[in-house]
Order: C-alpha cells, then structure tokens, then sequence
C-alpha cells in the first residue's frame, strides 16, 4: 500500500491545534551549500518526540521537530550523476515544536504560512519559499575547523525564510520566484498520528562510512543513515506512544486519537501480562519476557544536518 501523504496531512489538520493561534505565557567531503539568497522547497516534516535539552545551565524536555528545504537557483543548482541522477542540496532545520507566541516553531510557522492556507505545518509540505544561506565556523572533534550552512541569520537568531516573492526593480511590485519542482520525494511523520505506512516511508537504508583525519585517526565513526526512527525510538515518550504501540501490535491500525491508542494498549497489555501469569503458574514458572525493547542508540555529539553534512535524505 502506498503512504497517502495528504490524506495523512489533512486529517492530522482536522484533529490538530491550529498553528496560527499562538498560546500564551544535516558521502565524501562535505561542501556547504553556498553563502546568500536561495530558493527553498519544503520537503520534510517529521516530529521526533521529546528530548531532554541544557540552556544556560537548565535542562529542559522539549518536543524536536526537523524541517527539511531542498536548495536551488543559480548558487544551488543539483549535482548530476554520470548516471543523469540529480542530487540537490538540501538543509535541516531542528527545532522546539512550541506553539508559545515567542517560540521560533510558531514564529516559523506564521512566516511559512503569509497566505493563511495552513492550520498545521504539514499542510506547507511541497511549498516554495526563498530565503538566505549563512556560513558559520566551527571547530571539529579533531580540531580542524569547518565550514556550517544555517538558514538561522547569526546576528538575529532568527531563520531566514520568506515568501517566494521579491520586488520587481521595475514597477516595484512583488513578483513570484520561480522556484524549482521539488526533486526529493516528499516526507511525513506527525507523533500523534502515524500510520504503518507513514513509519515505514521516513525508514533510510545504508549507514555512513567512519571518517578519519591525515593521521588515520577515526574522527568520527560509523553510524547508520536512518536517523529519524532511531531519533524516534530514543524519544523520552516513545514508549506508550501511538508509533510504539503501532510497532507493538497494540492496534492495527492508526487513530485519530491518541489517548484512545494508549487505552487500547493498555487493555491489551494488561490482557496480555494476565494470560502470561496464568500460563507460567499452570507451566511452572516459565521464564519472563523482556519488558522493554532494545534501546535506539543514543545520538552522539556530531554537529546537525546541516552543520556537518549528514542529509537525512541523502539515499532517498
């Protein structure tokens, strides 16, 4: 079955907050994108679950989002394979998932969002925008230093992604820009609303090679590309959560409400735990099963997508 991506999109649109209501209170060496004025399709969404995080000192358990815009126009045109096969340059964004009227998810949304079509951010998927591409020096584990890509502007802090409009030098009016179609496939996973479907189609196969410096020392090593479930399943919530109890054969099907998903786990487990303690006393106490599934591996302390290079959509 193929994943229904705007079926998804339109009924996460239905049951979800709506996002303009504000509530109160990234294969070989990496070469970054280049420096200024870019045009940006929007390609990806995928909500990670919650994550502990330290800001000044204070450690926080927010709930991480990525955004992922591919890159074109004459400064980010597609690299073509002998194969003809294009790959485009691409950046990713992590951020809070916060709708707080100060929060920069919301402020992101708001600015994606210039037309009012959208009440959720997954409705954007597939739009063009514009924006700026800034470079940033940084220091690597081995001490070299490196090149980062952000679409953040260093001296604001805030991201730099607009309408896909700019000023005719002419009339002075605005006038569209012609953003290229997208060549990445476009990708979805929304935590309160998955599908079988959905987890499967944000799975990357492959991993990335270990990297070493002049003196052959592994300064960064193997690690797999599929990133965003592993991010998933190491999420603080991911146990009990709409996707784990997916996986877990809880439900057989996705829901339109997530507390009904936990329920219904529940009930089953409890069910479950009950035959099994009746099975062990009639069988003479049969060894237990293990309680929990094996841990996603932790993430390292690489610098972001579109910091060091990895693209979470490299071998899509």
């Amino acid at each position: 079955m193929t994943f229904d991506i705007q079926a998804a999109v339109a009924a996460a649109a239905e049951k979800s907050a709506d996002m303009n209501v504000a509530q109160k209170g990234g294969g070989g060496e990496y070469v970054p994108p280049a420096e200024g004025f870019t045009r940006l399709r929007f390609v990806a969404y995928v909500e990670l679950g919650k994550t502990e995080t330290e800001y000044q000192g204070q450690k926080k358990v927010v709930d991480e989002v990525q955004l992922v815009f591919e890159l074109s126009g004459p400064r980010h045109e597609p690299k073509v394979l002998e194969s003809g096969e294009k790959i485009p340059h691409r950046m990713t964004i992590t951020v809070t998932k916060s709708l707080n009227e100060k929060a920069q998810f919301y402020k992101l949304f708001k600015m994606m969002n210039y037309d009012n079509s959208a009440k959720i951010m997954a409705q954007l998927l597939g739009k063009d925008f514009t924006g700026k591409v800034y470079h940033k020096k940084f220091k690597r584990k081995d001490g070299t230093e490196g090149i980062a890509a952000q679409l953040k502007n260093p001296d604001t802090g805030v991201f730099d992604i607009r309408p896909p409009f700019v000023e005719d030098s002419e009339t002075g009016e605005p006038k569209r820009v012609n953003v290229a179609p997208a060549i990445t496939p476009l990708k979805l996973f929304l935590w309160d609303m998955p599908s079988k479907d959905m987890w499967a189609s944000i799975f990357i196969d492959g991993q990335y090679e270990e990297r070493k410096n002049d003196k052959g020392e592994v300064i960064a090593p193997a690690r797999s590309k599929n990133r965003w479930q592993e991010r998933i399943k190491a999420a603080l919530n991911f146990k009990g959560s709409p996707i784990a109890n997916l996986l877990e054969g809880a439900v057989e099907v996705g829901t339109d409400n997530p507390k009904e998903v936990a329920a219904k786990a529940k009930g089953k487990s409890a069910a479950a735990a009950t035959a099994q303690g009746e099975s062990s006393a009639n069988a003479g106490a049969a060894p237990a099963a293990s309680a929990t599934a094996s841990a996603a591996p932790a993430e390292d302390a690489e610098p972001p997508f579109d910091v060091d290079g990895d693209d979470p959509l490299a071998q899509v």
